[in-house]
């Protein structure tokens, strides 16, 4: 068939445009088809990988860094839709690689607590905030430092005497007789195990003063840079005109460095002990205040506390293979409830 100059120009015009259009959806859904042989890809390295017996952390390095990084630089687009987007949030696209990764947005669960600070401690990411630097009593979490200062003083197989005064202070007691002798190892399980107010007493005038004991207390405060903290007293009791105060940033501070310590670390986690006097005269089993390391997988402490001004205060910490997260209310009417309801948000949120 012949064409004339003017048709076939018409003809080239329809050509170029065709495939003008071609490259452009070609070139459009290349990051697609990039990641989408990314994803292949990392299923075929990981198949390999346990067919080889390669160990676990090689395992999660090779999907992180297929998964995490790879599909991320590819779908970072505001303007993409349906599939794309969902693939992307799936994978933690969104965070560049970094976990954990807010991978659902899901509604905040009806919680108490006027404060929460809930953080990720490997990365020191904060995970949720709510009015986590506002001041309030910290109840008997005050005994983590109690801890910590004693454990500057004294050696842990110390004797201390119950002082009378101590058995009649008006708090939590674990019940330990006037001029009964016990290790300090003894008195920090009371302490942390049961919130013992007697045992926090006895620690805080063995050695030293009390007031001098209070003082070490505020000075390690500021030292962990707990700079919204203020201790009156060893217990957790409420000071006079609130002066004795915390905030829930500060206690992750002081909650973190009280578990650096491996006594402690044991402590908190320990469902229940049996406290017996030198002499093998008195003997006692206590359970621990935080009946979340009954009821849930992976809780390893750390401390509750529970004033009238305070209402309901607590530290609590999660850690599995992947996960460390310490979760601090104050200011509650339920503490287990918001701490749990906390708890199964950010691991129904976040991806690591």
């Amino acid at each position: 068939m012949y064409f004339t100059m003017t048709q076939r120009l018409n003809i080239l015009a329809i050509q170029l445009v065709v495939k003008t259009l071609w490259v452009f959806d070609w070139l459009c859904n290349f990051p697609q088809k990039l990641a989408y042989t990314a994803i292949k890809l990392s299923a075929v390295v990981l198949f390999f990988s346990f067919i080889f017996g390669l160990t676990t952390n090689v395992k999660t390095d090779f999907s992180r860094q297929l998964s995490y990084g790879l599909i991320d630089a590819f779908y970072t687009d505001p303007a993409l839709t349906g599939m794309d987007k969902t693939l992307a949030a799936v994978l933690g696209a969104s965070d560049f690689g970094n976990v954990p990764a807010l991978v659902h947005k899901i509604d905040l669960p009806a919680i108490t607590a006027k404060s929460v600070l809930v953080m990720d401690a490997t990365t020191k990411k904060a995970l949720f905030k709510l009015n986590s630097d506002a001041r309030t009593a910290p109840a008997s979490t005050t005994k983590l430092m109690t801890a910590l200062v004693a454990l500057d003083i004294y050696a842990v197989d110390d004797k201390l005497a119950v002082p009378y005064f101590c058995t009649v202070i008006d708090t939590q007691k674990a019940g330990l007789p006037e001029s009964a002798e016990f290790t300090v190892k003894d008195f920090l399980y009371a302490l942390l195990v049961i919130s013992a107010g007697d045992a926090a007493c006895t620690l805080s005038t063995g050695k030293v003063s009390y007031n001098e004991f209070i003082t070490l207390m505020n000075k390690k405060a500021q030292d962990l840079g707990m700079t919204n903290t203020a201790f009156t007293n060893s217990i957790g009791l409420d000071g006079v005109d609130s002066s004795h105060y915390s905030t829930a940033e500060d206690l992750y501070k002081l909650a973190t460095a009280a578990t650096k310590n491996e006594l402690i670390q044991t402590i908190v986690a320990t469902k229940e002990y049996t406290l017996t006097s030198a002499d093998s005269r008195f003997s006692t089993q206590i359970h621990s205040t935080n009946k979340l390391l009954w009821e849930l997988p992976h809780s390893v402490g750390v401390k509750t506390g529970t004033t009238l001004e305070a209402g309901e205060v607590l530290i609590y910490e999660y850690a599995d293979e992947l996960k460390n997260l310490y979760i601090i209310v104050m200011g509650s009417q339920n503490r287990f409830f918001d701490t749990e309801a906390l708890l199964k948000w950010i691991l129904d949120s976040y991806s690591w």
